[in-house]
């Protein structure tokens, strides 16, 4: 009876020793989560409360639960952005997840504001296949140099349709300052859309082989691919 008891008592203490810790490091969390959020508020200009409840209802609105919201925090600290000017937001994966969003005018701001920044220049392909961005740190004597290809990165959404020049000058200077200063776990909306699982799967138009017969009758067939019109293919099957 006495090793049983002894036994008892001591799974007894472990408990509640286990209890003291995970109660330490869920309040320790918690403080850090409340840090966080006010060293943003104070950046802001505003207080904590007022900061989540803005937050909750505009840039991070997509979040699901306290601890997807106090990461976008610490990713904005992190980077020195203002998700009230939309450099920062959340985007919503198809599992629940969230992906941390910088639009371009966040990537041009941690960029331009990182201390080792010493000037930026861009250089492009006569036909506008490519654009190649350099950037120069104050610490290297060589600077950063990264080039994009619009045939690797256009996507089939209306600002690349409006403006692909634009966008893909977008692409080159995110791209170069990754590489320039290393800046991690943020993306871009195309690489977000990637990630969350919105790829996209907009079809190609079908090409229909057909046979072109000469008028001259001795000359060669001729074999010719024809992309055709989606919408009378559309009016075709409706009308069967």
């Amino acid at each position: 009876m006495g090793i049983q008891s002894n036994q008892s008592e001591s799974l007894s203490t472990v408990n509640t020793l286990r209890n003291i810790q995970f109660n330490d490091m869920k309040n320790e969390i918690t403080q850090q989560k409340g840090n966080a959020l006010q060293e943003l508020a104070e950046r802001l200009g505003s207080n904590s409360k007022r900061t989540a409840e803005i937050l909750k209802a505009t840039a991070f609105k997509n979040c699901k639960n306290d601890e997807q919201f106090a990461s976008l925090v610490i990713v904005a600290n992190t980077y020195g952005l203002n998700p009230l000017l939309k450099e920062l937001y959340a985007f919503p994966g198809k599992g629940g997840e969230i992906v941390p969003i910088v639009s371009i005018d966040g990537w041009l701001r941690i960029i331009n504001d990182h201390p080792e920044m010493n000037g930026m220049s861009e250089e492009w392909a006569e036909d506008g296949s490519w654009c190649e961005i350099k950037i120069h740190r104050k610490d290297r004597e060589h600077p950063t140099t990264h080039r994009e290809y619009l045939e690797e990165v256009k996507r089939n959404t209306e600002p690349w349709k409006q403006h692909p020049r634009r966008m893909l000058k977008w692409k080159a200077i995110i791209q170069c300052g990754r590489v320039a200063f290393g800046f991690g776990g943020i993306h871009d909306e195309d690489e977000g859309r990637d990630i969350a699982g919105f790829r996209d799967v907009t079809p190609v138009k079908p090409v229909t082989r057909v046979r072109e017969i000469a008028v001259d009758p001795f000359e060669d067939v001729v074999e010719t691919d024809i992309e055709p019109d989606t919408e009378d293919l559309f009016s075709q099957e409706g009308s069967k």
